[in-house]
């Protein structure tokens, strides 16, 4: 019985363990502030902000008693640069940071 109750535990603490991303530039240097637009699914829960980012870091917190399987997101710095990723609650490492490139900004063609 104890070990049932040590790994229903765990679990509920795992469900509340944040996602952690750093968001680099093309060149790989960490971005100082990022305009994030997200959604977690399938509570459709929105995640806007525009954020300093300390190092590139930025940490999204999952409910502790939801039901969220992912979180979309879209991370656009100030120099227009973009990226899109899919972050999974059930990750292998979920203390581990992910790391984010973001793609050059397209370059406006003039006529």
């Amino acid at each position: 019985m104890w070990s049932w109750l040590k790994r229903r535990r765990a679990r509920q603490a795992s469900r509340g363990f944040p996602a952690m991303v750093r968001v680099r530039s093309a060149d790989g240097q960490p971005v100082d502030r990022v305009t994030i637009e997200g959604v977690y699914e399938p509570s459709g829960r929105l995640v806007r902000d525009t954020r300093p980012t300390p190092q590139g870091l930025c940490i999204f917190h999952w409910l502790a008693n939801g039901g969220d399987e992912r979180l979309r997101l879209r991370l656009l710095a100030e120099d227009g640069s973009l990226a899109e990723v899919e972050v999974p609650h059930d990750r292998p490492s979920p203390a581990e940071v992910i790391e984010v490139l973001l793609a050059k900004a397209k370059q406006k063609t003039g006529t």
